[in-house]
């Protein structure tokens, strides 16, 4: 699976600005994703906002996401999180990811999607115990 190309082919899909290889897209007024690749171009790190789209928030969840990957995402967790986040307007702390058998983003259009996609956002860190099973 070539993420760049199922990230380039999402409905309204553009490139994120000050993100290399990352992207927004919308479905509608509404919903809201942005998404990067790893570092290994294999895995796609998303973070989705309902309602009004902050740019600026989701740019600084996948830059902080990208730099933490291999915390958030490499030890086989469920649900992932790392202390050190903030960004201007939010009380933020941390950034936290779910594993794909988590969640169940792109199952519908494109399941192979699914299986390498790690939803990420911000949270506080006490919202995640480390100790949550599947």
């Amino acid at each position: 699976m070539n993420v760049l190309t199922a990230l380039a082919g999402f409905p309204n899909a553009a490139p994120l600005a000050g993100l290399d290889r990352a992207w927004t897209w919308s479905l509608g007024p509404v919903l809201h994703f942005a998404g990067v690749v790893t570092a290994d171009g294999d895995r796609l790190l998303q973070t989705n906002q309902r309602g009004r789209h902050d740019e600026d928030l989701a740019r600084a969840v996948l830059a902080f996401a990208r730099r933490h990957e291999e915390t958030l995402i490499g030890g086989g967790r469920p649900i992932e999180a790392v202390r050190g986040f903030s960004a201007a307007g939010y009380a933020f702390d941390a950034v936290a990811a779910t594993a794909p058998a988590v969640h169940g983003h792109h199952r519908a259009q494109n399941p192979g999607l699914t299986t390498v996609t790690y939803i990420v956002f911000p949270a506080f860190a006490t919202e995640v115990s480390g100790r949550e099973s599947l």
